[in-house]
């Protein structure tokens, strides 16, 4: 039997270490290792785009490649409207601090992958969720379903409102159909999203990664559209856009404005979930061979290279968040809209383009991504986590009662975007980039562990968690 370590600070209950008197090394007393769920499985595979099975050992450029669709998104169309919240300087503080929070929560993972013991075959550390039934049990296991449900349900509401807003757009300006955009929302639930969701798991496997290259089209839109001034030399006309008189602000002290544009900030920069999934996939240091696929090694990657990982791929994501939140901004200043396709002129092409894609993204994440998630998460909940796939009468009854919800919702909110995005972030997304990480990362320090090194952890976890409460609270305060 295990000995208790001499240098362990923890009670026997709370104790994650302990000393083999066999073999001297410290190795982690971990809860009961669960069978992975349907969850974790979505999870990896909506998380890769390039790349296949978790020993393709595949090149930290196809990683980081992965990891930046994993991270930019939507957050870029509502970015300049928080920008124009908190002032242009505060905003790119914001966001330098939270591309810093992204890169500490994605270490804080790959140091608990790194102290997992090895299962032969890696699982343990294959998925974000494999992490955190590895580490925290069933109890964690069940809680982070609770997160992706609110979560999935939470994003699919703010889709299908922008949907309805962008397609009575293009009915409007292309066709020149009247179409109320809480009617073309539930037109495009019934007729599109529903249709989608109910498609084999298999057939929108790589929905997210198609989604995610109409975002980046949408954001060059954006970036294309800043107004310049035609006269040589060349400059750019702030606010020329903008509805009426406006002028960049450099900083809006207010304490609401700050607390409900803060979760936009962490939505963007959040690539937690899929960075577990996304590292597995890169080659293994050390041995290899027989004696890696008997698992008598851990097949890690390389620290070097994943540390290459996170800093290339999050310097990128920051970068087009920047790019996209400044043209944004630039172009309509204090006058920007929630989604800031809205302010452009109808009739122009090129806006009118970037709204077919994101709807197109749109509805792909929502049936693809999403709305599998929140059923896989609701199966779990109600039959347990060993619990397949639901299939048949099941599934199709499940995925309508989820769609009936989320478009009741997002009819109620009449499209709006911040709202429910912001509520969200602030829930879920605090706790998948702060909670869920800082508590593995705490769960599996070794005894020798220096104070520093266990309390930074624990700091993470209480400023991820009054971040979280304080900014639900504001939102739904002001909504």
């Amino acid at each position: 039997p295990a000995e208790r370590a001499p240098s362990a600070r923890r009670r026997a209950g709370r104790q994650m270490f302990a000393s083999s008197s066999d073999t001297g090394k410290d190795e982690p007393l971990l809860p009961r290792k669960l069978s992975r769920t349907h969850t974790a499985e979505l999870m990896d595979q909506r998380s890769v785009v390039v790349g296949g099975d978790v020993r393709s050992s595949a090149s930290v450029s196809s990683c980081c490649f992965n990891l930046v669709l994993s991270t930019v998104g939507v957050g870029a169309l509502t970015l300049p409207y928080s920008t124009a919240r908190v002032g242009w300087l505060q905003s790119a503080v914001l966001l330098v601090v939270f591309f810093l929070v992204s890169v500490y929560n994605l270490f804080l993972l790959d140091q608990t992958c790194r102290r997992l013991p090895a299962d032969g075959q890696g699982s343990n550390t294959s998925t974000y969720a494999d992490v955190v039934a590895c580490v925290l049990g069933r109890g964690g296991a069940y809680a982070l379903e609770c997160f992706m449900l609110m979560y999935s349900f939470g994003l699919t509401v703010s889709y299908l409102g922008v949907i309805g807003t962008e397609v009575s757009e293009v009915a409007i300006q292309a066709f020149g159909q009247q179409v109320a955009g809480r009617e073309a929302m539930a037109l495009a639930t019934v007729f599109v999203v529903l249709p989608l969701a109910l498609l084999p798991e298999s057939a929108l496997r790589h929905a997210g990664g198609v989604g995610t290259l109409c975002m980046i089209f949408v954001t060059c839109v954006v970036v294309a559209m800043v107004p310049w001034q035609t006269a040589w030399p060349p400059s750019l006309r702030e606010c020329a856009d903008a509805a009426g008189p406006s002028h960049p602000t450099e900083w809006v002290s207010s304490a609401g404005a700050l607390l409900d544009a803060v979760p936009i900030f962490a939505f963007c920069m959040n690539a937690a979930t899929a960075f577990v999934s996304i590292r597995a996939r890169m080659a293994p240091a050390g041995p290899s061979g027989l004696a890696a696929m008997c698992g008598s090694v851990r097949r890690q990657p390389n620290s070097g290279s994943v540390r290459k990982l996170i800093w290339v791929a999050q310097v990128i994501a920051v970068l087009d968040y920047a790019v996209a939140g400044a043209a944004g901004y630039i172009s309509f200043c204090g006058r920007v809209p929630e989604n800031v396709l809205d302010g452009y002129k109808p009739g122009e092409p090129w806006p009118l383009a970037a709204r077919v894609a994101l709807a197109l993204q749109l509805a792909l994440a929502a049936s693809g991504v999403y709305v599998p998630l929140a059923r896989a998460a609701v199966s779990h909940l109600i039959v347990g986590l060993e619990a397949g796939p639901p299939e048949g009468r099941k599934a199709a009854g499940t995925t309508v009662a989820l769609l009936l919800g989320m478009a009741g919702v997002a009819y109620a909110l009449d499209g709006a975007l911040e709202l429910p995005l912001g509520l969200t972030s602030a829930v879920c997304t605090t706790a998948m980039m702060f909670l869920f990480p800082a508590l593995c990362a705490s769960r599996v320090l070794p005894p020798d562990a220096s104070a520093l090194q266990r309390l930074t952890p624990r700091a993470f976890f209480v400023v991820g968690l009054i971040i979280g409460i304080s900014s639900t609270v504001s939102l739904l305060a002001g909504a």
